[in-house]
């Protein structure tokens, strides 16, 4: 996720300028209409500001709600994913040469239009667009808040360092012990009243044509490299070879979709692994509800919407030893953790034969739900305010 927000102070208007809202539906989007709710909740007219690619249509439309403004942009997500997926040695530099000049393109795009379009802006919350924020706050003076969900690139870490205040998600807070007091935590939120334990697993699993008996595991997110699904597939052929009826579902759309496709037919996965394709997230619970495990087989998550909803799905969850999940799910206990292809085997094996742990696991990630506030953004929100003002009034 990307994104800019910006108190304008006559109305007042605030803008969440967000790169890649037009096109997916990541953590960081979720994240996005989450505070764009908060904020009108309390009185602001709310905008959204994305992406408008020169060679494609947009995937998603307009937030209901809001209204929404594009930047015509190349729109290089795609192309930098493509290149991260190629196999050989040089790949990774050339994808984040990619990935980094797209970025860029759209951050001065988007202040030139803010400067044009919003020139009265006394306030911005950016995320993942530093540049961006150092341009408003050095150059037009507006006071600006950055938000970041991930770990920086090593090109942006020296930005964020010298903005005036930084809100960070999961293990990103780490990267700036430097900042003190000017890094505020800000993880995500859940609606608990839609993700929560629904029950009769047998018949969800009907709704999708799948068996009672069979042992069903999902995946949700972005098909992107990070998300560490090709590696995924191979643990979880594995597994097959000792359970060859289960299913592993995956919901969500990326780049990387021909490419998953093609890894099944090559793997002889045809009859156990559905890529669902995109789920709006009102239809999310049910197929949590059908779900025997949630699998998370990310190279690096700085924290998970996908766990927290799990959890509160009171759905157990298996996820590689990366990033936050080993200290989320050791605060929680709401699962298990792997480090290769063989403890992978080895975890799916200990999951599927006994429910007893299954169902251990998903209570103790409901109760870790239950125990924690994890639905109201109204303090983050608060504190950003009162920067605003006195950014506004100094």
């Amino acid at each position: 996720m990307e994104h800019l927000l910006a108190h304008l102070q006559k109305p007042n208007l605030i803008i969440l300028v967000n790169r890649g809202l037009s096109m997916f539906l990541g953590g960081g989007e979720v994240i996005d209409l989450q505070l764009a709710q908060e904020f009108k909740q309390r009185g602001y007219t709310v905008e959204f500001l994305t992406s408008k690619p020169l060679f494609q249509e947009p995937r998603l439309g307009p937030p209901n709600g809001f209204a929404t403004h594009f930047i015509r942009t190349p729109w290089l997500y795609d192309v930098s994913q493509w290149l991260s997926a190629l196999p050989f040695v040089s790949r990774f530099k050339l994808a984040a040469l990619v990935r980094i000049s797209d970025e860029i393109l759209f951050q001065c795009n988007a202040y030139f239009w803010l400067r044009r379009r919003r020139a009265n802006a006394v306030g911005v919350l950016t995320c993942a667009l530093p540049l961006l924020g150092l341009l408003l706050e050095r150059i037009s003076k507006v006071p600006s808040i950055t938000f970041l969900h991930g770990p920086p690139s090593p090109i942006w870490k020296p930005l964020c360092a010298r903005l005036r205040l930084l809100l960070c998600a999961g293990t990103t807070l780490g990267h700036f012990p430097e900042m003190g007091a000017r890094v505020l935590r800000a993880d995500p939120r859940i609606d608990k009243s839609a993700f929560r334990r629904l029950g009769d697993q047998a018949s969800h699993k009907a709704k999708l044509g799948i068996l009672a008996n069979t042992f069903v595991v999902l995946s949700v997110g972005r098909l992107v490299s990070f998300k560490g699904l090709r590696a995924g597939m191979v643990e979880f052929k594995r597994f097959c070879t000792a359970e060859p009826d289960a299913i592993w579902l995956i919901l969500g759309d990326g780049p990387l979709r021909q490419t998953l496709a093609e890894d099944i037919k090559r793997h002889n996965l045809e009859a156990n692994i559905r890529l669902v394709g995109p789920v709006s997230r009102d239809d999310l619970p049910a197929y949590y509800a059908a779900a025997d495990v949630t699998f998370i087989p990310s190279l690096y998550e700085s924290f998970s919407i996908v766990a927290l909803e799990s959890m509160a799905c009171e759905v157990p969850i298996l996820a590689r030893r990366a990033g936050y999940l080993p200290t989320l799910l050791g605060e929680s206990g709401a699962g298990v953790l792997y480090h290769d292809e063989q403890t992978a085997e080895q975890r799916f094996m200990d999951l599927h034969r006994s429910p007893e742990l299954r169902s251990n696991l998903a209570s103790s990630g409901g109760s870790f739900i239950a125990s924690r506030d994890l639905t109201s953004w109204t303090n983050i929100v608060e504190q950003m305010e009162r920067h605003l003002l006195n950014a506004q009034r100094a």
